[in-house]
C-alpha cells in the first residue's frame, strides 16, 4: 500500500502535453529497401526509460483559475527499437544478429505536468510511480504514431508496438524501497576519509 500523501502527490501531476525532443532513424548496412522480401518477415525489440526531469517556468496561463501556483515539469521519456528480420520467437531471449537487423529508431519526448508542489519537493515514491506508469501511459499513443512515421518514410517494416501495461502500484513500491535500502547501505559501507596530518614546517 502506498501513503495518501503519495496519492495524493501522483495524482496531483496533470498531463499537459508531450511532444517529439529529437529522433533518428538508422539502417543497417545490410538493409536495402528495394531487395527486402516482406514474405520473409520481420520483428521489432522495443525498450524506453525516463532519462531525466526539469523544472520549467510557468507562464500566467499555468497558474490555475483559484490561484493555486502551479509547477511545470518536463519529464523525458527515451525511446529505442530495432527491426529485424526473421522469426521473434526465434530470437525472444537472444541478441538480434548483425546479419538481421534492418534499422534502428531512437526517440526522445518531452512530457510536461502541472502540478501543486515542484517534483523535487515530492515523496521519491511519487516520483518513481510517474516514471514508471504516468509518463509511458501518457506518452505512449505519441510513440506508437511516431514510430509508424518514422518507419514508412525510411522505408523500414512497420513495427508493431502493443498497448502499454503498466506494473502494478506496489511492485514500483517494492523496486523503490528495494533500491532505496540499498543506496543507504551502500552509503553506511563507504569508508570515511582519512584527514592528512598537516605538513610540519621545514627548518630554513
Amino acid at each position: 500500500m502506498i501513503s495518501e500523501q503519495v496519492k495524493k502527490e501522483f495524482m496531483g501531476f496533470r498531463f499537459i502535453e508531450a511532444y517529439v525532443a529529437s529522433a533518428s532513424v538508422s539502417h543497417s548496412v545490410n538493409f536495402d529497401a528495394r531487395l527486402f522480401d516482406a514474405s520473409e518477415g520481420s520483428f521489432s525489440r522495443f525498450s524506453w526509460d525516463v532519462s531525466e526531469k526539469i523544472a520549467l517556468v510557468k507562464d500566467d496561463s499555468e497558474v490555475e483559475d483559484d490561484g493555486v501556483d502551479r509547477h511545470l515539469t518536463r519529464f523525458y521519456f527515451r525511446t529505442y527499437v530495432s527491426i529485424a528480420k526473421g522469426d521473434v520467437e526465434e530470437y525472444q531471449d537472444k541478441d538480434i544478429p548483425d546479419e538481421l537487423l534492418l534499422g534502428e529508431i531512437e526517440v526522445l519526448f518531452a512530457a510536461e505536468y502541472l502540478s501543486p508542489i515542484p517534483h523535487t519537493e515530492a515523496d521519491g515514491l511519487s516520483v518513481r510511480l510517474l516514471e514508471d506508469i504516468r509518463v509511458p501511459a501518457d506518452a505512449w499513443p505519441y510513440w506508437r504514431e511516431t514510430l509508424q512515421g518514422l518507419a514508412l518514410r525510411a522505408r523500414l517494416p512497420l513495427p508493431t508496438l502493443s498497448p502499454f501495461r503498466p506494473p502494478s502500484v506496489d511492485s514500483v513500491r517494492v523496486a523503490y524501497e528495494a533500491d532505496e535500502a540499498r543506496k543507504s547501505k551502500s552509503k553506511k559501507r563507504s569508508p570515511r576519509k582519512k584527514l592528512s596530518a598537516p605538513a610540519k614546517a621545514a627548518n630554513a
